[in-house]
């Protein structure tokens, strides 16, 4: 549990992760940029083998995020979303 996140979806692919996050409504200005480095902080406790993890709080990635995750869980591969992940990699930087 990260304070000020409401809930996250979570795509894992290799080792790199993508997370979508819902934040608490009324965080202070420069509150979300904390909120994404204790993401990543936390993801990589879980699972040390991560080496780029990707954290947005923008509606659009949240979305495409859950369909991905839907798929996954209905069965299909990672890797048939490739496409998709490399284009939300390409809109947000790393976490560190």
């Amino acid at each position: 549990d990260v304070q000020g996140v409401n809930g996250a979806t979570v795509v894992l692919a290799g080792t790199t992760a993508y997370a979508g996050i819902d934040e608490k409504a009324g965080l202070e200005e420069g509150e979300t940029d904390r909120i994404k480095r204790d993401v990543s902080s936390e993801m990589k406790k879980v699972e040390p083998r991560l080496t780029a993890v990707y954290v947005s709080s923008d509606p659009d990635i949240i979305t495409r995020l859950q369909r991905v995750a839907g798929g996954v869980a209905a069965g299909q591969p990672v890797s048939a979303f490739t496409n998709e992940l490399t284009e939300i990699a390409n809109r947000l930087s790393p976490m560190p």
